[in-house]
């Protein structure tokens, strides 16, 4: 049971990196950039973009060195260089991922992105075997940014919906009759 909570941990991981940008509550930056919402909104798709471009070059554009992640998968080393290696593993094993956006929130320095992630596990994750299976499900990722780039994440995804999609997961009928 641990195997598949790590597994949506690490998922929780990619969601997080790949937003940028903060404002607070006047929409002026804490450097004293002005920026309105959709410039925020705009940097946070291109962060999307890249991350889903495999783009690793440009995360730096985005996080900060100094980032910390809340919500780290197992093993995970920190900064940067342990995102890009998250990312890479996250592809092996979904080499058709996507993380789409379907909302964000600009409150302050805080930023909420609301995104679905799709994809096919072909490949190895972490200690388990591909499935051949699609999974299609939501997550949050809360980012605290400085001087424009991410240096905080917590991410959150629907963890028993992947399992189950996987096949993983305890059945909802199986559940009820317990």
């Amino acid at each position: 049971m641990k195997k598949p909570i790590l597994i949506m941990l690490m998922v929780i991981m990619a969601l997080f990196f790949t937003t940028p940008i903060y404002a607070q509550d006047d929409d002026v930056l804490r450097q004293g950039t002005t920026l309105d919402r959709e410039a925020i909104r705009t940097k946070i798709m291109n962060a999307y973009d890249a991350f889903n471009k495999d783009q690793y070059d440009k995360f730096s554009e985005f996080i900060d060195a100094s980032y910390v992640e809340h919500t780290p998968s197992p093993g995970q080393e920190a900064g940067i260089s342990g995102l890009i290696t998250f990312f890479k593993n996250l592809r092996t094993a979904y080499p058709d991922y996507k993380f789409t956006v379907d909302e964000v929130i600009i409150d302050g320095n805080k930023v909420v992105v609301l995104n679905t992630f799709t994809g096919t596990n072909t490949g190895p994750w972490m200690d388990m075997k591909p499935t051949g299976k699609s999974v299609n499900v939501d997550g949050i990722d809360v980012i605290y940014l400085t001087n424009g780039k991410a240096t905080e994440h917590w991410g959150y995804v629907n963890t028993d919906k992947w399992m189950q999609q996987l096949g993983m997961g305890m059945d909802k009928d199986k559940m009820e009759k317990k």
